[in-house]
């Protein structure tokens, strides 16, 4: 139903901005901390915004019909970054770089709030769907993307 479908592309266009806004920051302490290390934390996000702006826009257009609400909000989602990194660098003007632990505190309740999402919205809409070998793959596809990543340290 179309219902479902817009509450699907709002869940996801908020727990992504939500995403977005830590990753912003993540950004500007790395790039603080070590211009190389900032890079490589900028490429990375911008690479992997890529999946993240499709997970976006498909479902708002599939609510919709309207490229300029897709577009839109995911834009909107967008903006999110900057945000985050213009706020880091306010923060660490006024107190110094946030410690490392509030760091890591900040990015598992982003990733807590990610695996919900995952859990509770896509995988059951990817079921209604029926398509379970492609729901399936993309399960454990993103597990060994999430394993490899870490493994090599990103």
């Amino acid at each position: 139903s179309i219902g479902r479908k817009w509450r699907l592309a709002m869940v996801l266009m908020l727990s992504l901005t939500a995403h977005n806004f830590p990753e912003g920051m993540a950004v500007a302490i790395s790039a603080l901390d070590d211009e190389r290390q900032g890079m490589v934390v900028m490429v990375a996000i911008a690479i992997h915004n890529i999946p993240e702006g499709i997970a976006i826009s498909v479902p708002v257009l599939s609510a919709t019909g309207s490229r300029w609400k897709a577009v839109w909000m995911t834009l909107l989602s967008g903006v999110a970054e900057p945000l985050g990194a213009c706020v880091a660098l306010m923060l660490t003007n006024l107190n110094g770089a946030p410690s490392e632990q509030t760091m890591h505190d900040m990015l598992c309740a982003v990733g807590g709030v990610m695996s919900a999402v995952s859990l509770k919205e896509l995988l059951p809409e990817s079921w209604r769907m029926r398509r379970p070998v492609a729901s399936v793959a993309g399960f454990f596809a993103g597990l060994i993307i999430m394993l490899v990543t870490k493994h090599f340290g990103a």
